[in-house]
């Protein structure tokens, strides 16, 4: 399964077995709007940013899955906001599972 959450936590870890964990960061990130993948984005404004579903789901991660992070920075973001702020950006991950 691909995932886009706004965070990555070991929780998100079906086992505490070995796993392999191969983080990148995206420069492209066409193919996380062009493909299948489930929104996991609990924050509801960084939703309206990214214009995703607005969903506080808890996952469990398997060997073969990929997470999609899209890690905001900058202050806190304004109740109700449908674009960044000022100074504030967003960088893509990319994290699979092995």
């Amino acid at each position: 399964m691909k995932y886009l959450s706004n965070a990555f936590s070991l929780n998100m870890l079906n086992t505490f077995e070995n796993y392999e964990v191969k983080i990148k960061k995206l420069r492209d990130i066409e193919k996380i709007y062009n493909s299948d993948v489930v929104s996991c984005i609990g924050h509801q404004d960084l939703a309206n940013i990214l214009n995703v579903q607005f969903n506080r789901a808890s996952i469990m991660l398997n060997r073969g899955d990929i997470l999609y992070v899209a890690q905001y920075i900058g202050e806190r973001l304004p109740e109700g906001t449908k674009e960044l702020p000022s100074g504030a950006r967003i960088e893509f991950f990319e994290i699979e599972i092995f």
